[in-house]
């Protein structure tokens, strides 16, 4: 139950993270692909259309929200083995 618990938490600290950063950076339409696509989820061609991209931005934008995404993570992850 606590494994559970803190792995939905995590998530959603890092998702609130990605939303922020991608704000942040002007790149909040590769937040919605990553949140429509791998949350929710849709069909990336469903996503795409939703969002007014084409297939092929909405793959590029998905690359580039993973690899954010991972690298948040990784973070909370180190953050709590430092505490």
């Amino acid at each position: 139950m606590f494994d559970r618990v803190w792995n939905e938490d995590l998530i959603k600290c890092v998702l609130r993270r990605l939303r922020k950063e991608f704000q942040t950076t002007g790149k909040i339409l590769h937040y919605e692909v990553f949140r429509l696509y791998e949350v929710l989820p849709m069909l990336l061609r469903d996503v795409a259309r939703e969002l007014g991209l084409t297939g092929k931005q909405a793959e590029d934008y998905l690359v580039t929200a993973r690899r954010a995404f991972l690298r948040l993570l990784g973070d909370e992850i180190r953050g709590y083995g430092g505490s």
